[in-house]
């Protein structure tokens, strides 16, 4: 029995079939079942409950029928809260211990006493060597810093207000130090400026470095390197003897 071209053609097309059915039926048994509603994917790795991810945690979510009270209920928020005053007493009360140490005036009945204290704690080490080297005396120079510090508390409030309440109390300390002024200093006022007298001691006599003066002086630091360099110029053009 002999078949034609075409028929032939056509049981081979019938074959080709088959065979793509068969392939077909079996890697749909191999692949795994579809997940069930609600339940893992099968290439999504497992968490455990409650967590978002690796290393993160869901926020504590209010228990069903609990009201906008629960948060300050003392269950969440009362544990950073009693922390967060922890650590306010604790700074309050290593501030105050370094005012006793320091010798500093304290800032009793002012509105922001601590924020006082802790200025006074920070700048009267520099204030006093200040005093010091204007003065040449260690008494003297404890005298026109603590006077400063007190004329600063007067006005404390006021210096808040400003941009730079570090400047106010340099203008203070220095207004105190000028009638206690050693000669040398003296000669250095007859040709510069106040603040620029001020800029040298700082950064000569004191051996501070700019952004340390500038600091004190409560400036920027270009702002002290420009009294500092107009300073020099004007002890090279004016003689001081």
């Amino acid at each position: 029995m002999t078949f034609s071209a075409a028929a032939r053609r056509d049981r081979s097309a019938i074959a080709y079939l088959k065979v793509r059915r068969r392939s077909r039926r079996t890697r749909a048994d191999r692949a795994p079942a579809p997940p069930e509603t609600g339940g893992p994917h099968p290439h999504r790795p497992v968490r455990a409950p409650g967590t978002c991810g690796p290393g993160l945690r869901r926020a504590e979510q209010p228990p069903s029928g609990c009201g906008p009270g629960y948060l300050t209920s003392g269950k969440v928020s009362d544990v950073p809260t009693r922390s967060a005053n922890v650590l306010v007493s604790r700074a309050e009360s290593a501030v105050r211990t370094a005012v006793r140490a320091s010798d500093a005036p304290a800032g009793r009945g002012l509105r922001s006493a601590l924020v006082y204290d802790a200025f006074c704690c920070d700048r009267r080490p520099v204030y006093l060597a200040f005093g010091t080297a204007a003065a040449g005396c260690s008494r003297l120079g404890a005298d026109i810093t603590g006077d400063a510090l007190r004329d600063l508390a007067s006005r404390w409030d006021a210096a808040l207000r400003t941009a730079a309440p570090a400047a106010v109390a340099w203008e203070l300390l220095s207004a105190k130090s000028v009638p206690h002024h050693t000669p040398s200093v003296r000669r250095l006022s007859r040709v510069l400026g106040p603040r620029e007298v001020d800029a040298l001691l700082l950064r000569y006599r004191l051996g501070l470095s700019a952004p340390d003066a500038a600091h004190a002086m409560g400036l920027d630091r270009p702002g002290f390197e420009l009294l500092r360099t107009r300073a020099l110029r004007g002890i090279a053009r004016r003689p001081l003897w």
